[in-house]
C-alpha cells in the first residue's frame, strides 16, 4: 500500500492476500500502470495498490483524475 499512486510514495501498511479490503476506484499513474484506491479492513489503513498485485486487478470505477 502507498499514500499515492506511485512506488515512490511512503508506504502507510500492507495488504496481504487475507486481509478484507473494499475498493473504491482506480487511476492511471504516470508509468502506466493503474492504481486502486481502497480500505483494509485488517490494518485499518486507507492507501493506493498497484492493480497488478491485486488478484481481480482492483476496482472497476475510474477516479476521475
Amino acid at each position: 500500500m502507498r499514500t499515492g499512486s506511485s512506488t515512490g510514495c511512503p508506504s502507510p501498511g500492507i495488504a496481504s492476500s487475507v486481509d478484507a479490503l473494499n475498493y473504491y476506484c482506480f487511476t492511471r499513474a504516470d508509468d502506466g500502470y493503474t492504481w486502486t484506491f481502497l480500505y483494509n479492513f485488517t490494518t485499518r489503513k486507507y492507501g493506493w495498490v498497484r492493480d497488478i498485485l491485486l488478484t481481480d486487478n482492483g476496482s472497476q470505477a475510474y477516479c476521475g483524475f
